[in-house]
């Protein structure tokens, strides 16, 4: 399995979904982020605490033969943290995943999407996609109304 895709987007997408991992996890998959893909040039980059979900669609090319995986959330940002903006191609190969970069490339281990705990959707919770941009303009209009203050929670 490979596909092809842009640093500083991918960055932006693993930081993102990483957001929503906590630091002390009961599932150790938990401190993975899953990389899957609905689509020929998009990849989706999920985080989870298993109460709260983060995906982030990222476009991607030359997708071929893909799986879904999960991979070390801290060390997968810590890798594309030190790239400048380039083209990284991901390349899995069994339990390993090699991120090839101009002069260069990083191995990781994967583990199988399949025990990433799916989202149960028969609980109270409702799930909805918002643009990113809707939502952050809603963040903003209520932050005045916000307070950190013990009595005015």
């Amino acid at each position: 399995m490979n596909f092809k895709v842009n640093s500083t987007e991918m960055k932006v997408a693993v930081t993102t979904a990483s957001k929503a991992i906590i630091a002390k996890n009961v599932l150790p998959i938990l401190s993975c982020v899953k990389i899957t893909s609905d689509s020929a040039d998009s990849i989706v980059v999920t985080g989870s605490s298993q109460e709260v979900r983060l995906s982030v669609d990222c476009p991607a090319h030359d997708i071929a033969d893909f799986r879904p995986i999960c991979v070390e959330a801290a060390l997968l940002n810590s890798a594309l943290g030190n790239l400048s903006h380039q083209e990284l191609e991901f390349n899995v190969s069994g339990n390993n995943l090699t991120i090839v970069y101009q002069g260069g490339h990083f191995n990781l281990t994967i583990q199988e999407a399949t025990e990433y705990p799916e989202l149960d959707l028969t609980a109270e919770g409702v799930t909805t996609r918002i643009p990113s941009e809707i939502l952050s303009e809603a963040m903003r209009c209520c932050r005045p109304f916000a307070a950190n203050d013990e009595l005015r929670p």
